[in-house]
């Protein structure tokens, strides 16, 4: 047999007569147990989705759940025994830890609040730092007889390396310099619809720009003082200056910021035309996108394949442990946690 083989002792797998309880090897898997790690996320579908969607990722993410839930009980007695006292205090720190940034995340660090919570849930703290100390102890243990069977080629690496550029590239920025007038400080609140008063207070915005562009490109005004004496858009006082930007600004700005962010350093535009402005954009300080190159990427791109290989051969494994077991009393289990779920808040079922 591989070295990933699984527990030797026969699987006896039973639902209670009502079905809201499932007994895998004399442990009981309670409808609350496969709920509590996947409830807010169903919280959230059930808000944000279709009944039709929802209802069909509710029965998928039950499943998976149960499917999980009953492989950790397969392997556990036996992971349990291999732990070493050193491993045994690593996995106690995790559970900690899991546990603490829980409470902050959620419930603002206040473990009253999380206790509730729990009580709410029909479970205790005790029994969720067991579900979450088996999880990590199942884990380590189907991942220690996995890992050896992981193989990646460099031929792999690159691969990944090509088809995700944008994670070892660190976008460039650009300092925005601005002048703009927005037409409505030249127009009453009654003019703003009016399209002959637009193309007037347009006329006016670009010739004043003009003016400005003339003083800049003559050196009677630098830029900045350019934007103090022309400009009525946000920051003129501060002679035009946005700082840095690495993308787009929505709204007002999207059009000079995108214009912007393919300047060299120093360059500046024409007087142009914006939606509701006319602006003169140039860029001060660039810093260019920073790519790291392949060689020094190799340790990372192998950390996240490797992640990635052993978390697929993880849930084939423990898929496979299931094939030891006569899944047909499942049925009545998986409807009773799926009864137990929240209901779909767009319609009723």
């Amino acid at each position: 047999s591989d070295g990933a083989a699984g527990p030797r002792e026969p699987v006896r797998l039973s639902t209670s007569g009502s079905g809201r309880l499932l007994t895998v090897n004399g442990e009981t898997i309670t409808v609350e147990e496969i709920l509590q790690p996947i409830r807010a996320r169903l919280v959230e579908n059930a808000q944000t989705q279709s009944p039709n969607d929802y209802y069909a990722g509710l029965v998928k993410a039950v499943r998976d759940q149960i499917i999980t839930e009953v492989a950790e009980r397969l392997v556990w007695r036996e992971a349990k025994r291999q732990l070493t006292e050193d491993t045994d205090k690593q996995i106690d720190a995790a559970v900690e830890r899991i546990e603490r940034d829980r409470i902050q995340r959620e419930f603002g660090g206040r473990e009253s609040r999380y206790e509730a919570a729990l009580v709410e849930e029909g479970t205790t703290r005790e029994k969720t730092r067991l579900r979450i100390r088996r999880r990590l102890v199942v884990q380590q243990w189907v991942r220690d007889r996995l890992l050896p069977r992981v193989s990646i080629t460099r031929r792999e690496l690159m691969s990944y390396y090509q088809q995700n550029q944008h994670e070892f590239t660190k976008g460039g920025r650009v300092e925005m310099f601005l002048i703009d007038i927005p037409l409505r400080s030249l127009l009453s609140s009654s003019e703003l619809n009016d399209a002959a008063r637009l193309d007037d207070a347009r006329r006016q915005a670009r010739a004043t720009l003009e003016e400005a562009l003339s003083k800049i490109r003559d050196g009677t005004l630098g830029f900045e003082d350019a934007a103090r004496r022309y400009s009525k858009g946000l920051n003129a006082q501060s002679g035009g200056k946005w700082g840095f930007i690495s993308e787009p600004l929505q709204g007002y700005w999207e059009a000079p910021s995108k214009q912007v962010l393919a300047f060299s350093a120093g360059q500046m535009s024409e007087v142009c035309d914006g939606p509701d402005c006319v602006y003169i954009v140039k860029a001060g300080g660039v810093d260019p996108p920073r790519v790291t190159g392949f060689e020094a990427a190799q340790p990372r791109i192998m950390e996240k394949v490797r992640q990635q290989r052993l978390s697929a051969m993880e849930s084939e494994y423990l898929q496979s442990l299931l094939e030891q077991a006569d899944i047909s009393p499942l049925d009545p289990f998986v409807q009773a946690v799926i009864e137990a779920a929240p209901e779909s808040q767009k319609l009723p079922r």
